[in-house]
């Protein structure tokens, strides 16, 4: 009885192991054939959004995908790759079996690299450690996605970061789907130089020209979008018709203007620039006003032969909790910087029902600056009494034409002036430098929140969710001069407290202890 019940044990003990073997084998076969990944960051960092997803479905045709990586590449690209990679599965995934992605290391074939060259993808060159020392070496980090008869192309991936916005980017270009055409304002001989890294991170997802304001001529109807930037001379009313026509013509515009101009001694002056009896007639007033905050960023200025860095309140660091919540370009920002922004006032009856929005506020403890304004980085900075300032607004719906009961400026009377549009949309910018190149360097958020803003206006919010994804920038609570004196002491007496205190109670207990032993005994 003993040996049967023995051998039964033993049998159910096999069956229960292969029954378990045999679902472990069933949940990997499984596993090969279901791609999914758990992502616990915030924003999901590393899986595809939504809008990628919508592209992918969207695909008529096959998409390839041809990424040239090289096989050698230094050990600080390899994690790179392998992001790269991954990826590309999940792009595959969703793409319902017509997206073909082919790694290729053109190793030394000199004939694609020479196809390579033609295509825009260079070759580089990289240092690697072999045998115990450096030695230069070629290699190549480009992608190249083709669909039908286009082709679009990433010369050099260096990082995945932002890689996804890139390669949708591409795709939706090759599938026709980003044809935006955006005319970037210039008065008489202004230069672009300023904007020169601006203008090209736009020109990557955009159509974009230089237009001249001062040309006498309407712009032309492709044209989707306009930013006017600050005039080298104040407008008159040729400027002023030319931008009142194209945003009576259903279309955007995107006003990045200083209230104060800032020059490089710290020397402030009113801006003249024309356009604030154009923007007053939309309900919108740029103060000629600086704004100061306590919720700000480190500058770094020369004094003499020494570079020094100070907590600069012109340079207002705007946070999350200041941005429009319900604003899909901007609710997902940590943070953008302006230097010397000013305030922005609005007229309740000259907007009407229009749809405005709050878009960026200074922090509730800002305060403006008094006459005359002093920019000296090292002065005392105070405030009489707080307040919180618009520095971006948008508006969208109905505007009346600045020249509605005004004749037509322009030399030619042929085209008919247009008095007003139900479908205008405006964004409105107390501050220019923010899109500089030294600030843009500085401050990468920035970038983000101006061509978040342009999608925004040429109503294709489909790249924005993708964009902001792992631009994280979360600034320290601001704590008043009380708080920080607490934390301070608390730092350097609080924990030394606490051991004594627990010294103490301890040698409370071991004596307390100790007596009732001796008792005891």
């Amino acid at each position: 009885m003993n040996n049967n019940l023995k051998k039964t044990i033993r049998n159910h003990s096999f069956i229960t192991t292969l029954v378990v073997v045999a679902i472990v084998v069933v949940i990997n076969i499984l596993a090969v054939q279901i791609f999914y990944r758990f992502d616990l960051t915030q924003h999901k960092d590393y899986s595809l959004s939504s809008a990628s997803e919508q592209v992918l479905k969207n695909l008529e045709d096959d998409l390839t995908i041809n990424v040239y990586f090289s096989e050698k590449l230094p050990p600080e690209y390899l994690n790179m790759r392998q992001g790269v990679e991954d990826l590309l599965a999940e792009y595959q995934n969703y793409s319902g079996g017509k997206l073909q992605v082919n790694y290729i290391d053109p190793k030394d074939d000199a004939d694609l690299k020479e196809q390579l060259t033609v295509k825009g993808i260079p070759e580089l060159q990289f240092n690697v450690l072999e045998k115990d020392q450096f030695q230069l070496t070629n290699g190549f980090l480009g992608i190249a996605v083709d669909y039908l008869d286009k082709e679009e192309v990433l010369p050099v991936v260096e990082t995945t970061n932002n890689f996804e916005y890139k390669l949708t980017s591409a795709i939706k270009k090759v599938m026709n789907q980003n044809s935006v055409k955006i005319a970037w304002t210039k008065s008489g001989t202004e230069s672009t130089q300023t904007y020169k890294e601006a203008l090209k991170q736009l020109r990557e997802n955009y159509e974009v020209a230089e237009v001249d304001l001062t040309a006498g001529k309407l712009l032309d109807s492709s044209y989707q979008i306009l930013v006017v930037t600050n005039p080298e001379k104040e407008l008159d009313d040729v400027g002023r018709y030319i931008i009142d026509q194209f945003l009576m013509s259903d279309k955007s515009i995107f006003f990045l203007v200083d209230g104060v101009k800032v020059d490089k001694y710290l020397q402030p002056q009113e801006n003249k620039t024309g356009l604030n009896d154009l923007l007053i007639n939309y309900g919108l007033t740029l103060s000629n006003k600086l704004v100061l905050d306590t919720s700000s960023d480190m500058a770094t200025f020369s004094g003499g032969y020494m570079n020094f860095m100070v907590q600069y309140p012109y340079w207002i660091k705007v946070t999350k909790d200041d941005f429009a919540q319900d604003n899909p370009a901007v609710n997902q920002l940590e943070s953008i910087t302006l230097p010397w922004a000013s305030n922005i006032d609005v007229s309740q009856e000259k907007i009407g029902s229009n749809q405005l929005q709050y878009l960026a506020k200074s922090s509730a403890k800002s305060w403006l600056a008094k006459e005359p304004i002093s920019l000296d980085p090292q002065q005392k900075f105070s405030a009489d009494n707080y307040n919180q300032y618009n520095l971006a607004v948008s508006e969208l719906g109905h505007f009346a034409s600045y020249f509605q009961d005004k004749d037509n400026p322009l030399a030619d009377k042929s085209v008919e002036k247009i008095s007003s549009t139900d479908n205008g949309r405006i964004v409105l910018i107390g501050d220019a430098d923010f899109l500089s190149d030294s600030f843009l360097a500085q401050y990468p958020t920035n970038s983000v929140f101006f061509a978040n803003m342009l999608d925004w206006l040429s109503q294709d919010e489909s790249l924005i969710s993708i964009r902001s994804k792992g631009v994280t920038d979360r600034p320290l609570k601001q704590l008043s001069d009380r708080q920080k004196t607490a934390i301070k002491y608390t730092n350097i007496f609080g924990i030394t407290g606490i051991i004594l205190i627990v010294g103490l109670v301890r040698f409370i207990l071991r004596k307390k202890k100790f007596r009732k032993i001796k008792f005891k005994l």
